[in-house]
Protein backbone atom coordinates (compact mmCIF):
# COMPACT_ATOMS: atom_id res chain seq x y z
CA UNK A 1 0.00 0.00 0.00
CA UNK A 2 2.92 2.70 1.03
CA UNK A 3 4.32 2.09 -2.33
CA UNK A 4 2.15 4.24 -4.12
CA UNK A 5 2.78 6.99 -2.02
CA UNK A 6 6.59 6.56 -2.76
CA UNK A 7 5.85 6.38 -6.52
CA UNK A 8 3.59 9.28 -6.30
CA UNK A 9 6.29 11.56 -4.75
CA UNK A 10 9.00 10.70 -7.00
CA UNK A 11 6.34 11.49 -9.70
CA UNK A 12 5.85 15.04 -7.92
CA UNK A 13 9.80 14.95 -7.64
CA UNK A 14 10.18 14.32 -11.43
CA UNK A 15 7.63 16.97 -12.42
CA UNK A 16 9.49 19.83 -10.32
CA UNK A 17 12.81 19.12 -11.60
CA UNK A 18 11.13 19.92 -14.95
CA UNK A 19 9.62 22.89 -13.74
CA UNK A 20 13.51 23.62 -12.44
CA UNK A 21 14.38 23.05 -15.80
CA UNK A 22 11.51 25.28 -17.46
CA UNK A 23 12.05 28.21 -14.87
CA UNK A 24 15.97 28.35 -16.03
CA UNK A 25 15.24 28.31 -19.42
CA UNK A 26 12.71 31.28 -19.01
CA UNK A 27 15.02 32.84 -17.14
CA UNK A 28 17.26 33.10 -19.54
CA UNK A 29 15.09 34.10 -22.61
CA UNK A 30 17.56 37.19 -23.05
CA UNK A 31 20.59 35.50 -22.50
CA UNK A 32 23.12 36.33 -25.26
CA UNK A 33 23.60 32.46 -26.95
CA UNK A 34 21.74 30.85 -24.55
CA UNK A 35 20.62 27.23 -25.18
CA UNK A 36 17.88 25.81 -23.98
CA UNK A 37 17.42 22.86 -22.07
CA UNK A 38 15.03 20.00 -22.34
CA UNK A 39 14.24 17.36 -19.69
CA UNK A 40 13.24 13.37 -20.57
CA UNK A 41 12.13 11.23 -18.41
CA UNK A 42 12.23 6.98 -17.57
CA UNK A 43 10.43 4.72 -16.16
CA UNK A 44 12.02 2.92 -12.86
CA UNK A 45 12.40 -0.60 -12.19
CA UNK A 46 9.22 -2.86 -12.10
CA UNK A 47 8.32 -5.29 -9.32
CA UNK A 48 7.28 -8.54 -10.69
CA UNK A 49 4.60 -10.48 -9.10
CA UNK A 50 4.80 -13.52 -11.22
CA UNK A 51 7.22 -13.92 -14.44
CA UNK A 52 4.67 -15.52 -16.92
CA UNK A 53 4.53 -18.75 -18.39
CA UNK A 54 5.18 -20.70 -21.53
CA UNK A 55 2.15 -22.59 -24.02
CA UNK A 56 2.47 -26.28 -22.71
CA UNK A 57 0.39 -28.98 -24.71
CA UNK A 58 -3.16 -27.43 -24.12
CA UNK A 59 -2.39 -25.05 -21.47
CA UNK A 60 -1.65 -21.54 -23.08
CA UNK A 61 0.76 -19.38 -21.50
CA UNK A 62 0.51 -16.28 -19.51
CA UNK A 63 2.46 -13.12 -19.24
CA UNK A 64 4.40 -11.69 -17.35
CA UNK A 65 2.79 -9.75 -13.81
CA UNK A 66 4.63 -6.27 -13.17
CA UNK A 67 3.90 -3.33 -10.81
CA UNK A 68 6.24 -0.22 -12.02
CA UNK A 69 7.30 1.65 -8.76
CA UNK A 70 8.03 5.13 -10.34
CA UNK A 71 9.40 7.92 -12.69
CA UNK A 72 13.28 8.93 -12.82
CA UNK A 73 14.86 11.70 -14.98
CA UNK A 74 16.52 9.80 -17.37
CA UNK A 75 18.56 12.38 -19.18
CA UNK A 76 18.51 16.79 -19.25
CA UNK A 77 20.03 17.99 -22.91
CA UNK A 78 20.77 21.20 -24.65
CA UNK A 79 19.28 22.40 -27.36
CA UNK A 80 22.42 23.60 -29.73
CA UNK A 81 20.08 25.09 -32.69
CA UNK A 82 21.66 28.31 -33.25
CA UNK A 83 19.41 31.53 -32.21
CA UNK A 84 18.00 34.37 -34.20
CA UNK A 85 20.56 37.22 -35.12
CA UNK A 86 20.35 40.42 -33.26
CA UNK A 87 22.63 43.69 -35.04
CA UNK A 88 23.96 45.97 -32.69
CA UNK A 89 26.34 47.84 -34.88
CA UNK A 90 29.88 46.65 -32.82
CA UNK A 91 32.65 44.90 -34.68
CA UNK A 92 33.36 42.93 -31.37
CA UNK A 93 30.02 41.55 -31.17
CA UNK A 94 30.18 38.19 -32.96
CA UNK A 95 27.89 35.21 -34.15
CA UNK A 96 29.08 31.91 -35.12
CA UNK A 97 26.58 31.29 -38.46
CA UNK A 98 26.09 27.51 -38.11
CA UNK A 99 27.86 24.68 -35.63
CA UNK A 100 31.30 25.92 -33.61
CA UNK A 101 31.67 27.25 -29.97
CA UNK A 102 34.21 30.34 -29.23
CA UNK A 103 36.80 30.00 -27.16
CA UNK A 104 38.25 31.35 -23.99
CA UNK A 105 40.84 30.58 -21.46
CA UNK A 106 40.54 31.91 -17.87
CA UNK A 107 43.10 33.49 -15.90
CA UNK A 108 44.21 30.20 -14.23
CA UNK A 109 44.73 29.07 -17.81
CA UNK A 110 41.50 26.66 -18.13
CA UNK A 111 40.00 26.73 -21.77
CA UNK A 112 36.12 27.19 -21.85
CA UNK A 113 33.91 27.53 -24.88
CA UNK A 114 31.08 29.79 -25.77
CA UNK A 115 28.44 30.60 -28.42
CA UNK A 116 28.44 34.09 -27.01
CA UNK A 117 30.51 36.94 -28.92
CA UNK A 118 29.38 39.94 -26.77
CA UNK A 119 33.22 40.60 -26.71
CA UNK A 120 35.21 43.64 -26.36
CA UNK A 121 38.98 44.99 -26.26
CA UNK A 122 40.16 45.43 -23.13
CA UNK A 123 43.28 47.96 -21.95
CA UNK A 124 45.67 45.74 -23.57
CA UNK A 125 44.05 45.79 -26.75
CA UNK A 126 42.93 42.01 -26.60
CA UNK A 127 39.81 40.64 -26.81
CA UNK A 128 37.83 39.10 -23.94
CA UNK A 129 34.31 38.17 -22.88
CA UNK A 130 32.40 39.97 -20.54
CA UNK A 131 33.99 38.00 -17.39
CA UNK A 132 37.16 39.39 -18.70
CA UNK A 133 38.47 35.78 -20.32
CA UNK A 134 40.73 36.03 -23.24
CA UNK A 135 39.60 35.25 -26.63
CA UNK A 136 41.73 32.62 -27.87
CA UNK A 137 43.42 33.14 -31.41
CA UNK A 138 45.03 30.53 -33.82
CA UNK A 139 47.04 30.64 -36.86
CA UNK A 140 45.66 27.30 -38.16
CA UNK A 141 43.54 26.22 -40.52
CA UNK A 142 43.30 22.68 -38.25
CA UNK A 143 44.59 21.93 -34.79
CA UNK A 144 43.82 18.96 -32.56
CA UNK A 145 44.69 21.36 -29.50
CA UNK A 146 43.66 24.98 -28.36
CA UNK A 147 46.13 27.60 -28.88
CA UNK A 148 46.73 30.13 -26.12
CA UNK A 149 47.40 33.19 -27.86
CA UNK A 150 45.33 35.73 -27.47
CA UNK A 151 42.98 37.44 -30.24
CA UNK A 152 44.73 41.22 -30.20
CA UNK A 153 44.41 44.34 -31.95
CA UNK A 154 48.05 46.08 -31.94
CA UNK A 155 46.45 49.71 -31.31
CA UNK A 156 50.11 51.66 -32.17
CA UNK A 157 52.54 50.59 -35.08
CA UNK A 158 55.68 52.10 -36.54
CA UNK A 159 55.48 50.49 -40.44
CA UNK A 160 58.72 50.85 -42.25
CA UNK A 161 57.76 50.33 -45.87
CA UNK A 162 60.68 49.58 -48.29
CA UNK A 163 61.43 48.29 -52.03
CA UNK A 164 63.01 45.18 -51.78
CA UNK A 165 66.89 44.91 -52.35
CA UNK A 166 66.75 41.98 -54.10
CA UNK A 167 64.59 42.88 -56.69
CA UNK A 168 66.45 42.20 -59.79
CA UNK A 169 66.98 38.42 -58.54
CA UNK A 170 62.73 38.36 -57.70
CA UNK A 171 61.03 35.59 -59.18
CA UNK A 172 58.57 37.32 -62.01
CA UNK A 173 55.60 34.62 -61.24
CA UNK A 174 54.92 36.57 -58.39
CA UNK A 175 54.02 40.51 -58.20
CA UNK A 176 52.67 41.69 -55.18
CA UNK A 177 50.93 38.44 -54.46
CA UNK A 178 49.37 38.27 -58.31
CA UNK A 179 50.78 36.10 -60.37
CA UNK A 180 52.34 37.46 -63.39
CA UNK A 181 50.92 34.71 -66.70
CA UNK A 182 52.33 33.57 -70.05
CA UNK A 183 51.33 35.43 -73.15
CA UNK A 184 51.92 38.56 -75.19
CA UNK A 185 51.93 42.25 -75.15
CA UNK A 186 52.39 45.15 -77.65
CA UNK A 187 54.74 48.40 -77.67
CA UNK A 188 54.23 50.93 -80.30
CA UNK A 189 57.42 53.09 -80.87
CA UNK A 190 57.01 56.80 -82.30
CA UNK A 191 53.34 55.21 -83.50
CA UNK A 192 54.59 52.68 -85.89
CA UNK A 193 52.89 49.09 -86.36
CA UNK A 194 53.21 47.16 -82.92
CA UNK A 195 55.96 44.99 -81.80
CA UNK A 196 54.70 41.76 -80.15
CA UNK A 197 56.56 41.24 -76.43
CA UNK A 198 56.39 37.88 -75.47
CA UNK A 199 56.03 36.73 -71.66
CA UNK A 200 57.68 33.34 -71.03
CA UNK A 201 58.14 32.23 -67.42
CA UNK A 202 60.05 29.42 -68.39
CA UNK A 203 62.16 31.13 -70.81
CA UNK A 204 63.08 33.88 -68.25
CA UNK A 205 62.45 33.74 -64.34
CA UNK A 206 63.66 36.47 -63.05
CA UNK A 207 62.94 40.55 -62.70
CA UNK A 208 66.74 41.29 -64.23
CA UNK A 209 66.00 38.69 -66.98
CA UNK A 210 62.41 40.21 -67.64
CA UNK A 211 64.15 43.63 -67.83
CA UNK A 212 67.30 42.14 -70.60
CA UNK A 213 64.57 40.21 -72.79
CA UNK A 214 61.81 42.44 -73.68
CA UNK A 215 65.04 44.99 -74.71
CA UNK A 216 65.95 42.47 -76.88
CA UNK A 217 62.30 41.59 -78.51
CA UNK A 218 61.91 45.47 -78.37
CA UNK A 219 65.03 45.37 -80.66
CA UNK A 220 64.38 42.91 -82.84
CA UNK A 221 62.70 45.02 -85.52
CA UNK A 222 66.63 46.97 -85.48
CA UNK A 223 63.81 50.26 -83.57
CA UNK A 224 67.00 51.76 -81.57
CA UNK A 225 66.53 54.63 -79.10
CA UNK A 226 64.83 52.27 -76.22
CA UNK A 227 66.22 50.90 -73.08
CA UNK A 228 64.43 48.17 -70.50
CA UNK A 229 66.12 48.06 -67.00
CA UNK A 230 64.66 47.47 -63.53
CA UNK A 231 65.07 50.02 -61.04
CA UNK A 232 65.26 49.22 -57.54
CA UNK A 233 65.55 53.19 -56.50
CA UNK A 234 62.24 53.62 -57.29
CA UNK A 235 60.59 51.15 -55.03
CA UNK A 236 61.21 48.53 -57.70
CA UNK A 237 59.50 49.07 -61.05
CA UNK A 238 60.44 48.41 -64.80
CA UNK A 239 61.66 51.69 -66.48
CA UNK A 240 61.48 52.15 -70.60
CA UNK A 241 63.60 55.07 -71.48
CA UNK A 242 63.19 56.53 -74.76
CA UNK A 243 65.90 58.17 -77.00
CA UNK A 244 66.49 59.59 -80.56
CA UNK A 245 64.92 57.92 -82.87
CA UNK A 246 62.67 56.74 -80.25
CA UNK A 247 60.25 59.72 -78.85
CA UNK A 248 57.58 57.83 -77.51
CA UNK A 249 56.14 54.29 -76.17
CA UNK A 250 52.26 53.25 -76.63
CA UNK A 251 51.32 50.23 -74.58
CA UNK A 252 48.65 47.88 -76.05
CA UNK A 253 47.23 44.73 -75.09
CA UNK A 254 47.45 41.82 -77.65
CA UNK A 255 43.90 40.26 -78.39
CA UNK A 256 44.72 36.61 -78.05
CA UNK A 257 46.88 34.75 -75.71
CA UNK A 258 47.55 38.00 -74.10
CA UNK A 259 49.64 38.17 -70.43
CA UNK A 260 48.61 40.27 -67.81
CA UNK A 261 51.50 41.85 -67.70
CA UNK A 262 50.25 45.71 -68.21
CA UNK A 263 47.75 45.17 -65.73
CA UNK A 264 49.95 44.29 -63.22
CA UNK A 265 52.59 46.95 -64.35
CA UNK A 266 50.13 49.79 -64.78
CA UNK A 267 52.45 50.72 -68.33
CA UNK A 268 48.69 50.66 -70.26
CA UNK A 269 47.92 54.14 -68.49
CA UNK A 270 51.64 55.16 -68.29
CA UNK A 271 52.61 58.98 -69.08
CA UNK A 272 56.29 59.88 -70.05
CA UNK A 273 58.04 61.71 -67.70
CA UNK A 274 59.28 64.52 -70.07
CA UNK A 275 62.51 65.57 -67.76
CA UNK A 276 64.05 61.76 -67.40
CA UNK A 277 62.21 60.35 -71.29
CA UNK A 278 60.69 57.68 -69.12
CA UNK A 279 57.75 55.37 -68.94
CA UNK A 280 57.70 54.05 -65.54
CA UNK A 281 55.95 50.96 -64.36
CA UNK A 282 53.89 50.49 -61.39
CA UNK A 283 56.03 49.77 -57.96
CA UNK A 284 56.03 46.07 -58.49
CA UNK A 285 57.99 44.45 -54.97
CA UNK A 286 57.71 45.65 -51.74
CA UNK A 287 59.10 44.53 -48.25
CA UNK A 288 58.01 46.20 -44.39
CA UNK A 289 59.16 45.86 -41.11
CA UNK A 290 56.35 46.63 -38.25
CA UNK A 291 58.28 47.64 -35.14
CA UNK A 292 57.82 48.22 -31.79
CA UNK A 293 56.52 52.36 -30.98
CA UNK A 294 59.66 53.76 -28.90
CA UNK A 295 57.56 57.71 -29.66
CA UNK A 296 53.96 58.21 -29.55
CA UNK A 297 55.08 61.23 -32.22
CA UNK A 298 56.11 58.51 -34.88
CA UNK A 299 52.94 55.87 -34.06
CA UNK A 300 50.59 54.98 -36.58
CA UNK A 301 47.04 54.59 -34.63
CA UNK A 302 44.05 52.64 -35.23
CA UNK A 303 41.69 53.88 -37.69
CA UNK A 304 39.32 50.62 -37.86
CA UNK A 305 39.26 47.24 -38.07
CA UNK A 306 36.66 44.45 -39.89
CA UNK A 307 36.31 40.67 -38.82
CA UNK A 308 35.84 38.15 -41.72
CA UNK A 309 33.95 34.80 -42.01
CA UNK A 310 36.51 33.15 -41.18
CA UNK A 311 37.50 35.07 -37.99
CA UNK A 312 40.43 36.72 -39.39
CA UNK A 313 40.73 40.95 -38.68
CA UNK A 314 41.95 43.39 -41.00
CA UNK A 315 43.32 46.48 -38.58
CA UNK A 316 43.28 49.36 -41.15
CA UNK A 317 45.47 52.93 -39.63
CA UNK A 318 45.31 56.29 -39.94
CA UNK A 319 48.14 56.49 -42.71
CA UNK A 320 45.59 54.34 -44.84
CA UNK A 321 47.63 51.35 -44.85
CA UNK A 322 46.05 47.98 -43.54
CA UNK A 323 46.95 45.06 -41.79
CA UNK A 324 45.43 41.32 -41.75
CA UNK A 325 46.50 37.72 -42.66
CA UNK A 326 45.95 35.04 -44.77
CA UNK A 327 46.40 31.25 -45.39
CA UNK A 328 50.09 30.73 -46.56
CA UNK A 329 51.33 28.11 -49.07
CA UNK A 330 51.16 25.26 -46.90
CA UNK A 331 46.78 25.88 -46.62
CA UNK A 332 46.98 25.49 -43.28
CA UNK A 333 49.18 28.06 -41.58
CA UNK A 334 48.24 32.03 -41.38
CA UNK A 335 50.65 34.59 -42.67
CA UNK A 336 50.60 38.65 -42.65
CA UNK A 337 49.91 40.78 -45.34
CA UNK A 338 50.56 44.33 -45.12
CA UNK A 339 48.57 46.48 -47.69
CA UNK A 340 49.79 49.94 -48.29
CA UNK A 341 47.12 52.76 -48.82
CA UNK A 342 48.48 53.01 -52.44
CA UNK A 343 46.92 49.32 -52.34
CA UNK A 344 50.29 47.50 -52.97
CA UNK A 345 49.76 44.14 -51.16
CA UNK A 346 52.88 42.71 -49.42
CA UNK A 347 52.51 39.01 -47.95
CA UNK A 348 54.70 36.48 -46.91
CA UNK A 349 58.49 36.62 -45.72
CA UNK A 350 58.16 40.44 -47.00
CA UNK A 351 56.00 41.15 -44.21
CA UNK A 352 58.23 41.44 -40.97
CA UNK A 353 56.46 42.27 -38.10
CA UNK A 354 58.29 42.24 -34.52
CA UNK A 355 56.76 39.04 -32.77
CA UNK A 356 55.97 41.63 -29.65
CA UNK A 357 53.84 43.59 -31.77
CA UNK A 358 51.54 41.10 -33.35
CA UNK A 359 51.74 37.10 -34.53
CA UNK A 360 49.48 35.95 -36.92
CA UNK A 361 47.53 33.87 -33.95
CA UNK A 362 46.57 37.58 -32.82
CA UNK A 363 44.79 38.24 -35.85
CA UNK A 364 42.28 34.87 -36.14
CA UNK A 365 39.57 34.37 -33.77
CA UNK A 366 40.29 30.21 -33.39
CA UNK A 367 36.67 27.98 -32.93
CA UNK A 368 36.11 24.54 -31.93
CA UNK A 369 34.40 21.31 -32.81
CA UNK A 370 32.75 19.47 -30.36
CA UNK A 371 31.71 15.64 -31.59
CA UNK A 372 29.37 15.50 -28.79
CA UNK A 373 27.76 18.97 -27.49
CA UNK A 374 25.51 17.47 -24.86
CA UNK A 375 28.86 15.82 -23.11
CA UNK A 376 30.10 19.59 -22.32
CA UNK A 377 29.54 20.95 -18.50
CA UNK A 378 27.73 23.86 -18.57
CA UNK A 379 29.85 26.88 -16.02
CA UNK A 380 27.54 29.58 -16.10
CA UNK A 381 28.50 33.05 -17.33
CA UNK A 382 27.70 31.41 -20.82
CA UNK A 383 30.41 29.21 -20.64
CA UNK A 384 31.16 25.64 -20.89
CA UNK A 385 33.75 22.96 -20.32
CA UNK A 386 34.60 19.74 -22.09
CA UNK A 387 33.61 16.71 -20.06
CA UNK A 388 34.49 13.04 -20.15
CA UNK A 389 31.61 12.71 -22.62
CA UNK A 390 31.69 15.63 -25.08
CA UNK A 391 34.39 13.72 -27.07
CA UNK A 392 37.15 14.69 -29.68
CA UNK A 393 37.94 18.48 -29.75
CA UNK A 394 39.21 19.37 -33.39
CA UNK A 395 39.90 23.75 -33.21
CA UNK A 396 39.79 25.63 -36.76
CA UNK A 397 38.13 29.15 -37.93
CA UNK A 398 35.05 30.05 -39.17
CA UNK A 399 33.52 28.34 -42.60
CA UNK A 400 36.52 25.31 -41.97
CA UNK A 401 35.85 22.03 -41.14
CA UNK A 402 32.17 21.80 -41.46
CA UNK A 403 31.98 24.75 -38.41
CA UNK A 404 30.01 28.22 -39.43
CA UNK A 405 30.98 31.66 -40.98
CA UNK A 406 31.58 33.98 -38.28
CA UNK A 407 29.18 37.21 -38.31
CA UNK A 408 30.55 40.26 -37.14
CA UNK A 409 28.07 43.33 -35.76
CA UNK A 410 25.69 41.37 -33.85
CA UNK A 411 24.86 38.68 -31.59
CA UNK A 412 23.36 35.18 -31.11
CA UNK A 413 20.03 35.64 -29.32
CA UNK A 414 18.78 32.88 -26.51
CA UNK A 415 16.97 30.11 -28.54
CA UNK A 416 14.41 29.53 -25.87
CA UNK A 417 10.88 28.73 -27.53
CA UNK A 418 8.51 30.19 -25.30
CA UNK A 419 4.89 29.06 -26.27
CA UNK A 420 6.86 25.67 -25.78
CA UNK A 421 8.41 26.80 -22.26
CA UNK A 422 4.28 27.37 -21.49
CA UNK A 423 3.17 23.77 -22.66
CA UNK A 424 5.48 22.12 -20.87
CA UNK A 425 5.23 23.92 -17.43
CA UNK A 426 1.26 23.68 -17.88
CA UNK A 427 1.64 20.03 -18.52
CA UNK A 428 4.51 19.66 -15.66
CA UNK A 429 1.87 21.59 -13.13
CA UNK A 430 -0.63 19.04 -14.35
CA UNK A 431 1.76 16.06 -13.49
CA UNK A 432 2.40 17.45 -9.69
CA UNK A 433 -1.43 17.76 -9.12
CA UNK A 434 -2.07 14.43 -10.36
CA UNK A 435 0.25 12.68 -8.13
CA UNK A 436 -0.76 14.83 -5.55
CA UNK A 437 -4.12 13.08 -6.36
CA UNK A 438 -2.23 9.79 -5.99
CA UNK A 439 -0.87 11.13 -2.62
CA UNK A 440 -3.90 12.10 -1.10
CA UNK A 441 -6.02 9.15 -2.04
CA UNK A 442 -3.54 6.67 -1.42
CA UNK A 443 -3.23 8.13 2.18
CA UNK A 444 -7.41 8.41 2.46
CA UNK A 445 -7.01 4.64 1.69
CA UNK A 446 -4.60 4.14 4.30
CA UNK A 447 -6.03 6.52 7.05
CA UNK A 448 -9.83 3.84 6.51
CA UNK A 449 -7.66 0.63 6.89
CA UNK A 450 -6.86 1.73 10.17
CA UNK A 451 -10.18 2.92 11.30
CA UNK A 452 -11.34 -0.47 10.65
CA UNK A 453 -9.21 -1.51 13.83
CA UNK A 454 -11.48 0.49 16.18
Amino acid sequence: MSQSLYTSMGGISAAQTELNVISNNIANLNTTGYKSSSIHFSDVYYRTLSPGSGASGISGGSNPIQVGIGVQVSAITKNFNSGIWVATGKTTDMMIQGNGFFTAQSPSGEIFYTRAGNFSLDSAGDLVTADGYKVIGTDKVLATSSAVTPVHIPQLILPKVTSNDNFFSKDITTLNSCTLTDGVFNVSINGAAATTITVDTSTYDTMGELAANIQTQIGAPAVSGVTVTCDATTGGTIKFAVAAPATSLAFTNASANQSNFLAQTGLATAVIDTTTHTYTSSVLDYKVDVSQVTSVSDATKVNSYSIAGDGSIQVTYQNGDSLSVKVGADDNTYEFVYTTAENIVITGENVNVDANVAVPANFVIQLASITNTDGLLARGNNLFSAGINSGDIVYSVGNAMGLGDISSGGLEASNVDLSSEFSNMILAQRAVQANSRVFTTTSDVMETIVGMGR
